[in-house]
């Protein structure tokens, strides 16, 4: 969530305080220390109750689909790599386009593992940003030493793969190339969701701790505001409750940004940080028609969380019944990001 264009107010009755924007960009001597091979974001991980419900509801909402699915059955410590922490896991696995080389992935457990703790833990939702490397052991390593916490590794039938959580709470996996070759090849000619997502939103702990560690997998520079959204900025009927946010934004994939939100005091952010550490915490969309989209994902069982207008353009929060948080905004809400950051429709 980030109010573009806070400069230049066109709605005459909203009397508070803007919220101030400072504009930074990460400079490049921070990038030491890391393999400097930029990995490709494969797939963004959701963790599902139920597949088809989830394939349903994305199909609905976005155009997401149509899916691959497949069934992973790594029961055997046969898979496991060296001393790495492996317990044997059971899932249903889709995949559906989300960008050209980038997929949305579903992952529903069948029996106990660290995404049936995480379905309990949360309800589902966002759990992890994937990258296929060819370096995969150098990246292991490089996390490690920048103080990853390795959740799980796995050798399936040649191509490795594993789950860790960074410093900031945000959980990576790393793969090698095409270890999802069967999906790759039946997905490679379908078409591209109706909508392409604005950004992902993580929540942090501390924003400048959280950059310098991405810088050293080059995601950066940044653009940096702070938004603060008082009862005067409420949508009538929605639900509000007052934000302060530390905000940040760097280019993750093509025209969508990974969103940096550091919480300054109360609010949903700051639960979702105080449950889990922080992470992955949404998808945004911006679109043409907010409220016919919003009122679709209400009909579609979707929970409002948060909505609020600053200078004439809205945002909200709604939690849809698979778990997924989503955002929806108007259109170039975050027009001064998209300036600095160079992206263009």
């Amino acid at each position: 969530m980030l109010m573009g264009g806070f400069g230049c107010a066109t709605t005459p009755t909203v009397t508070a305080t803007p919220p101030t924007v400072t504009v930074t960009a990460t400079p490049t001597a921070v990038l030491t220390g890391m393999p400097q091979a930029v990995p490709r974001a494969s797939h963004i991980g959701l963790v599902v109750q139920d597949t088809e419900a989830a394939k349903a509801m994305l199909g609905e909402l976005f155009g997401i689909g149509p899916w691959w699915t497949g069934e992973a059955d790594i029961t055997s410590s046969e898979f496991a790599i060296g001393n790495e922490p492996f317990q044997p896991f059971k899932l249903m696995v889709s995949h559906a386009r989300l960008f050209p080389d980038t997929t949305i992935e579903l992952l529903e457990p069948i029996g106990p593992s660290l995404w049936a703790d995480f379905l309990a833990q949360t309800g589902g939702g966002i759990h992890h940003i994937a990258f296929d490397v060819t370096n995969w052991q150098e990246m292991v390593d490089a996390t490690k030493a920048a103080g990853g916490e390795m959740l799980i590794a796995a050798n399936v039938f040649g191509a490795k793969f594993c789950y860790m959580r960074l410093p900031d709470g945000l959980i990576v996996e790393w793969a090698d190339q095409h270890i999802h070759a069967d999906a790759e090849f039946y997905l490679r000619s379908k078409d591209l969701p109706t909508l392409e997502p604005s950004h992902i939103g993580t929540v942090v702990e501390n924003t400048d701790q959280s950059k310098a560690l991405l810088a050293k997998y080059e995601i950066g520079p940044w653009w940096t505001g702070v938004a603060d959204v008082g009862p005067e900025y409420a949508l009538p009927g929605e639900p509000f409750a007052p934000l302060k946010l530390n905000v940040s934004h760097a280019v993750l994939l093509q025209r969508t940004t990974l969103e940096l939100l550091e919480p300054l005091g109360p609010g949903l952010w700051a639960d979702f940080l105080e449950q889990t550490g922080g992470g992955v915490h949404h998808i945004a969309w911006d679109v043409p028609n907010w409220q016919e989209m919003v009122d679709a994902t209400k009909a579609a069982g979707g929970e409002m969380l948060v909505a609020a207008e600053v200078f004439g353009k809205k945002f909200c929060y709604m939690k849809l019944p698979i778990g997924l948080v989503i955002e929806w905004a108007d259109l170039h809400i975050h027009a001064d990001a998209e300036k600095l950051l160079g992206i263009t429709e």
